[in-house]
């Protein structure tokens, strides 16, 4: 479903009021049919990230993209507090599962569910929008509306996108054995800097 903004929002601290006021639905919408119509069915995760990144550089924040493989990097970025405050970390993959190639594992895999996004009336419909690019375009409009609203945070707010969650990779069992890890991305992210003392993972399924 589309969110609305909450009607208690008047109950709520002046700064959190006004973060929620800064928040375009309409545009939440249009970043999730945008990021959910590039196709990234693992290992394709290229071309999402590459529009992940530069819509963060355009919204002010410091972009890092952490490289997996050259195809494959995951993207960080940093809305930085003014001290003494804990950080966190906002974090979803940005790979869907099915592959138009997974020929041996569906009867459908071209369909477009598995690969575009579209709306219908108050509800966006496709495999991107819960698993898991939805949440991470939800996030992003949030870190957009506490920047826009100038409300300065104690502690770093961190904003992830990690490749290779629907992975397998190789195992310690007979040649050719892959086992799915279900954090690979996430794993080199974590090795390579991207970390804070608290996480929260944006895992619509």
């Amino acid at each position: 479903m589309i969110p609305a903004i909450p009607e208690a929002e008047k109950t709520l601290t002046p700064s959190i009021a006004e973060i929620l006021s800064r928040i375009d639905k309409d545009e939440l919408v249009r970043l999730v049919l945008d990021v959910c119509n590039i196709d990234s069915g693992g290992p394709i995760e290229a071309p999402v990230a590459r529009y992940v990144g530069n819509w963060l550089q355009a919204e002010g924040l410091r972009v890092r993209n952490i490289g997996l493989l050259a195809g494959r990097f995951n993207v960080l970025a940093r809305l930085p507090g003014t001290g003494g405050g804990y950080s966190l970390l906002l974090n979803s993959h940005m790979d869907t599962a099915v592959r138009s190639t997974d020929i041996w594992s569906r009867i459908d895999p071209d369909a477009d569910v598995h690969h575009k996004a579209w709306r219908e009336g108050d509800e966006l419909v496709g495999e991107g929008v819960v698993n898991d690019k939805g949440p991470l375009a939800a996030f992003l409009i949030a870190a957009k509306a506490i920047k826009r609203a100038g409300v300065k945070l104690k502690g770093d707010l961190l904003l992830s996108g990690v490749v290779a969650e629907t992975s397998h990779e190789p195992s310690d069992g007979p040649p050719g054995a892959v086992v799915e890890t279900l954090d690979l991305g996430a794993r080199f992210l974590a090795t390579h800097g991207g970390v804070a003392d608290y996480a929260l993972i944006a895992e619509g399924t």
